[in-house]
């Protein structure tokens, strides 16, 4: 600590800790440790308050005013709309995270998205050890545990089926690739889509990063791929490389087209007549030319009763509840598919949605000034990537980030970004050059708006 602010090492210690022992991931579950850790965790929140109050940081009055409302709205709406207490605890934990992250210099901030990152692919190390197992010994699979950890576990301990689910967990299914049948893993994950926030998302900053963290962030999206096989991140994938072709345009053409790109995804979800001919053409061209299956089993007999059916029966009832329910519904209402902006409408109303939109408007902002004034095509991908989970989360699927997890990714994403727009003459000059390459001095005048 000092004057001002939490040391790296102890920030970064904190902020990891609450990304895996709160929401959807299970390790401290097998240990039995999840409630002790979380209460520990509490307790050092509250201390350290104090010690911000006493170190007198100076908060911006118009982002607590904002802060305080939505934290307000979302935990008395949490209350009212579902019987839980846990809102508080979210807003608790959210507004430390955001006055640790947002006063933090940009030297600390790299340093825990770097740790960040390392973690992350040590996790996807251990994912890709009990592949080759499952691979090499197939009889094994069938004595795991796949009923190991879900999202009615809570803070319960759970029990392995065997040595390697102390590894990773098994999803119980696969998928069949050119022939072979491939088992699918989850991490220490309730479920394979809610891999997003601690197993795909790291890597977008380590896109950003570059260097050799580029190598890193390759190697946790080929575990994704492969291994975990989540239908979530497929789309994310290809949403994310579909934004990277727009970069080869001319710049007005590009960001009129990705504008429209995003529209399109939009309306294109909310129509079931479109979605499942396209999922079928998809499907069938997967199993004709790869033998790949896992897009046809997600389809099922492509009636509302299937997995793609139910997904967007859940997204259509969400934004028509969030249209027209200004003090928020029911958050059992959109069913499966809750994406965050379901999420934060059924608890915080029409209200909530504006000022978390206020702080989405300002992360996509940067991120259209990074994606056109780089001419590094690592940060470009970076924030294509970025920009596809923001619309998968926010209109598709929000598993784990309505929680502690997905609450520092995101303000780890927008803390990120304000400093490559921003602050960049705080950041060392040989990692600017990492990540704008060599920009146009025209540039210039967009990094220090």
């Amino acid at each position: 600590m000092n004057k001002r602010h939490l040391s790296s090492g102890s920030m970064t210690i904190i902020l990891l800790s609450l990304m895996y022992s709160f929401g959807t991931f299970g390790f401290l579950n097998l240990l039995g440790a999840r409630t002790i850790v979380q209460i520990a965790l509490i307790a050092l929140i509250a201390f350290l308050a104090v010690f911000f109050i006493a170190m007198n940081v100076k908060l911006k009055v118009k982002h607590v005013s904002l802060v305080l409302v939505f934290s307000s709205l979302y935990a008395i709406g949490t209350l009212i709309h579902g019987n839980q207490i846990t809102g508080f605890l979210d807003v608790y934990i959210l507004i430390f995270c955001l006055v640790c992250l947002f006063y933090a210099p940009p030297q600390n901030i790299i340093f825990f998205a770097k740790a960040l990152v390392v973690v992350t692919t040590l996790l996807c190390i251990l994912v890709a050890i009990a592949f080759i197992y499952y691979s090499i010994y197939p009889d094994e699979f069938t004595s795991a545990n796949f009923h190991i950890y879900d999202s009615t576990v809570g803070h319960k301990n759970i029990y392995p089926g065997n040595f390697m689910d102390w590894v990773s967990f098994t999803s119980g299914d696969g998928y069949v690739f050119n022939g072979h049948s491939i088992q699918r893993l989850k991490g220490y994950s309730n479920e394979p889509s809610s891999t997003v926030v601690h197993y795909v998302a790291p890597a977008i900053i380590a896109f950003i990063l570059g260097g050799r963290f580029l190598y890193l962030g390759i190697f946790i999206l080929v575990v994704n791929v492969v291994a975990i096989a989540s239908f979530t991140t497929y789309i994310i994938l290809f949403l994310s490389v579909a934004f990277l072709m727009l970069k080869i345009l001319p710049k007005r053409l590009s960001s009129f087209l990705l504008t429209m790109t995003v529209l399109f995804f939009i309306l294109l979800i909310l129509q079931p007549n479109l979605m499942f001919p396209l999922f079928n053409y998809f499907s069938a061209e997967a199993i004709n030319f790869a033998g790949f299956d896992l897009l046809s089993r997600k389809i099922g007999d492509s009636s509302v009763n299937s997995t793609l059916g139910v997904r967007q029966q859940g997204i259509l009832d969400g934004m028509r509840l969030a249209l027209f329910s200004p003090m928020g519904y029911s958050a059992d209402k959109p069913g499966a598919g809750s994406g965050l902006f379901y999420i934060i409408s059924s608890k915080t109303g029409w209200v909530g949605i504006f000022i978390f939109g206020f702080f989405i408007a300002r992360l996509i902002k940067n991120i259209k000034i990074i994606f056109y004034m780089t001419s590094s095509l690592i940060l470009t991908y970076g924030v294509s990537l970025l920009l596809a989970i923001l619309l998968i989360s926010l209109f598709v699927s929000g598993y784990g980030w309505s929680r502690p997890p997905g609450m520092i990714m995101f303000l780890l994403f927008f803390r990120v970004l304000q400093i490559i727009t921003v602050e960049k003459e705080a950041l060392p000059k040989n990692m600017l050059n990492r990540l704008f390459g060599n920009p146009p001095k025209k540039s210039s005048n967009l990094i220090s708006r």
